[in-house]
């Protein structure tokens, strides 16, 4: 993605974190990414109907939606990364740090607890 005087917005192999109060088009960005990018998406806050209806509102091909996952458990979010290392995603987006931290069951206020989130599932998939 560029801005409009051409600079990017997102560099490969990086982290980017998009933080703001609800509705100030985070999501909307990541969502935009669908169908250009080989992006997957772990949804924390929103339900496949919401979804659904925010990719056709946006113009998305259905086809294109096939790039979601709702991990529950911290296995299911091991299993993800582990796949994603085989399939390399350009794109991974992580609606949810605090679902995601639930999930995985660490406390964000402990920095040796995002510490090991960030070692065991962020930098692999960056790698």
């Amino acid at each position: 993605m560029q801005d409009s005087k051409g600079n990017y917005l997102l560099y490969p192999g990086h982290i980017h974190l998009l933080y703001g109060k609800p509705g100030t088009w985070k999501s909307w960005i990541a969502l935009s990414l669908i169908g250009r990018h080989k992006v997957r998406y772990w949804d924390f806050e929103n339900f496949s109907p919401i979804l659904a209806t925010r990719l056709r509102l946006m113009g998305v091909n259905p086809e294109d939606a096939g790039v979601f996952a709702f991990p529950e458990t911290r296995a299911q979010i091991y299993e993800l990364v582990a796949e994603y290392k085989e399939t390399r995603p350009q794109i991974l987006v992580i609606d949810g740090m605090s679902g995601i931290s639930r999930t995985v069951g660490i406390n964000t206020d402990a920095n040796d607890q995002v510490e090991k989130l960030f070692n065991e599932v962020f930098m692999p998939l960056k790698r």
